[in-house]
């Protein structure tokens, strides 16, 4: 997608370094970071009383597995 906005092809053997610094795009981990940070500063500054709020401070009795369940 970066390519066809900036007009760039594959023929053009442009490498992707410059494509993603020309269009000053940053990593996906990187932004989904930022977003998960957005979230919990909005989050941090509700209400006590706020569901949300109230689920990040909770504990849950008991103790699970680790790892992904078997048998899906």
């Amino acid at each position: 997608m970066l390519r066809f906005a900036l007009g760039k092809t594959r023929m053009d053997k442009v490498k992707n370094e410059y494509i993603t610094g020309t269009a000053q795009v940053r990593r996906l981990g990187d932004k989904a970071r930022e977003a998960r940070l957005r979230w919990f500063g909005h989050v941090q500054r509700r209400d006590a009383r706020y569901i949300e709020r109230r689920m990040l401070k909770m504990e849950l009795p008991g103790n699970r597995k680790r790892g992904r369940r078997g048998g899906l």
